[in-house]
């Protein structure tokens, strides 16, 4: 996101079997580094890039996992190739924030949702109807 308007967005099935939610969020968190990294450069250069990017998740073992490197009698199965996310953010390039899963407008592009639920994350997600005049 930068400001309310995301700035990318991705779906696709892992090319991978994880042994947990948390696992599979976790490895999601460092392609969605990957990606924070790279809009950050583009925006770097553009002149525009003020903050350090923010990935966000809806796992919290997934964000825990991403700044305590000390928690991993249960994660120490994972490859280190995923814990890009965590040398991001050891190394201050991004920050890792948790969002409860109601509050996630991402599942509206991911998950079967109601009208109601719906229009509260289109809200999220800083979209609003149009007429055709504007």
């Amino acid at each position: 996101m930068y400001g309310r308007s995301p700035l990318g967005w991705t779906a696709r099935k892992q090319d991978i079997t994880t042994l947990s939610s948390t696992e599979a969020k976790y490895i999601a968190l460092g392609v969605g580094a990957q990606d924070a990294m790279w809009f950050g450069k583009i925006l770097e250069f553009l002149k525009y890039r003020s903050t350090v990017p923010r990935v966000w998740t809806d796992n919290h073992g997934a964000s825990t996992l991403a700044y305590n490197p000390d928690f991993h009698k249960r994660t120490k199965h994972i490859r280190w190739r995923h814990h890009f996310a965590r040398e991001c953010v050891e190394e201050g390039d991004i920050t890792v924030h948790w969002v409860p899963g109601d509050e996630n407008p991402a599942d509206m592009l991911t998950k079967p949702v109601t009208g109601k639920k719906l229009a509260a994350l289109k809200v999220l997600a800083g979209m609003r109807m149009t007429t055709a005049k504007e």
